[in-house]
């Protein structure tokens, strides 16, 4: 678990260094970081389940790193305790059950793994981090 906080941690850190970079004064970036922090708590099920979204939303949310440290603790967590909740549920209700509240991710048919949400957060990280880079680079010239 502390290894998924901290790809989290750098993950987010990362996106927000980048979104930093565009920002000009404290008050803009307050109103920014209040604005991605709601709509953060949409798109990964923090506020509402994900099976609750729109499908068009619900994809989207497959290309925001944070959805995916979400579904990756939430199956750390929940694992021994839906283990004892659908012991006697047919497969489905359990798979519907991790579909709907967010714990697994998809791609088309395909469950998303742990090492690939993991490669994501990584991915979005040096992404982010080398952009970020080069603005501030950019900027201070």
């Amino acid at each position: 678990m502390v290894g998924i906080l901290a790809l989290c941690i750098f993950s987010g850190s990362s996106v927000t260094y980048f979104l930093a970079a565009w920002i000009r004064s404290t008050s803009g970036f307050s109103s920014l970081a209040a604005i991605v922090g709601t709509v953060i708590g949409f798109f990964t099920g923090i506020y509402i389940a994900m099976g609750v979204l729109p499908e068009q939303v619900q994809n989207v949310t497959k290309f925001i790193p944070t959805t995916h440290g979400a579904a990756m603790m939430r199956q750390l967590y929940m694992e021994k305790a839906m283990d004892k909740v659908f012991v006697l549920a047919p497969p489905e209700t359990e798979k519907a059950f991790q579909t709907l509240f967010g714990v697994v991710r998809t791609w088309g048919e395909k469950e998303i793994s742990i090492c690939w949400m993991a490669f994501l957060l990584i991915g979005s990280e040096i992404a982010f981090s080398v952009v970020s880079i080069f603005l501030m680079g950019r900027k201070s010239k």
